[in-house]
């Protein structure tokens, strides 16, 4: 578990039984940055105005082990805007970064602590399940964030070669968008084509245009 420099203060109020705390969540979403918290309508914190999402929204417990295998944390949230659907099934969110506050609150329901990072880390996964915003049942996507262990172990090489990490460094950049396709398929199995000029000679007029040949 990373020492995060959590104050005793901090400490002894999330160790009480009665306890409570609200999750802020920092989304590094592709078309642009998502700040949301577990609670109900506007908190700032640390200066970043985070938009409630309460019952609709959905987040696993936080528990690290001591050792050097990679954590994981779901996320989850329920929405009726068409808009939002459009939006999910254009853009993927594996790769990019997130991160996870907490802070706990008074009898008041004012912030008393803030615990900033005590999630950083990275999209491994993301899924939408279908609604039907006809009938009001709403979508749900959920995430699975993985902390910097599971980045960290990953081959360099291959993490700077992703399409995911090309679109985060160039957006619209193409180059990488069959890699995992590629690494994946039997060479014979992948399409390929061969433009070969014929070579004028016998027969051919002169001036006549020379057709490429194509092989499938």
């Amino acid at each position: 578990m990373i020492d995060r420099g959590i104050s005793a203060g901090a400490s002894d109020i999330l160790l009480r039984d009665e306890t409570a705390v609200i999750a802020f969540i920092d989304l590094d979403w592709p078309s642009g940055r998502v700040l949301a918290h577990s609670g109900l309508g506007d908190r700032v914190f640390q200066g970043q105005t985070y938009l409630g999402v309460g019952e609709f929204g959905g987040i696993s417990e936080i528990d690290e082990a001591s050792g050097n295998s990679p954590n994981q944390l779901s996320l989850s949230i329920r929405f009726t805007d068409p808009t939002l659907v459009n939006t999910i099934l254009n853009e993927s969110p594996e790769g990019r970064e997130v991160s996870v506050h907490l802070a706990a609150l008074n009898d008041k329901r004012i912030i008393v602590e803030e615990i900033p990072y005590i999630f950083d880390g990275n999209v491994a996964k993301g899924s939408l399940r279908r609604g039907d915003i006809a009938k009001n049942i709403p979508y749900q996507i959920n995430i699975t964030c993985s902390d910097w262990f599971e980045r960290w172990s990953q081959p360099p090489n291959n993490a700077r070669t992703t399409d995911n990490a090309q679109q985060h460094l160039h957006p619209g950049d193409r180059i990488f968008d069959l890699t995992e396709v590629i690494a994946g398929s039997p060479l014979h199995t992948l399409p390929s084509k061969n433009n070969r000029a014929a070579i004028g000679g016998a027969g051919r007029g002169r001036g006549r245009r020379n057709e490429p040949s194509v092989e499938p």
